[in-house]
């Protein structure tokens, strides 16, 4: 599970970065966010019932996403609400393909720090 301070839980703050934020997509991730308080990054997950009619493919998903979440936390720049949208129908896409599609859609969109 992710830190409290690191989740963006409510549905105001959803709307917001839906309705503000910038759009990219890589495979079967696409990514918004929105630049906000300068000291945080909140990290939200969807995996829509449109492609995930049964809620445990839907919680799979959102799982996944997490578990491929995790070890880029400490590498996201400062001061961002990402919201990581899982667009397609479930494939079985293990967590290393996902992953990778997430690390490249951050690096992309220059959302990672630099580490030297």
């Amino acid at each position: 599970m992710l830190p409290a301070s690191s989740r963006l839980s409510h549905k105001k703050a959803f709307a917001i970065v839906f309705k503000e934020g910038q759009y990219a997509a890589h495979g079967a991730l696409s990514i918004k966010w929105r630049s906000t308080h300068p000291s945080q990054t909140r990290v939200g997950f969807i995996a829509n019932k449109k492609n995930f009619t049964k809620a445990r493919a839907r919680n799979r998903a959102k799982r996944l996403l997490r578990e491929a979440t995790r070890p880029l936390l400490f590498q996201l720049r400062p001061g961002f609400d990402i919201i990581i949208l899982y667009r397609y129908k479930p494939e079985q896409l293990d967590l290393d393909t996902v992953a990778g599609m997430l690390r490249m859609l951050l690096e992309k969109n220059n959302l990672l720090q630099k580490i030297s």
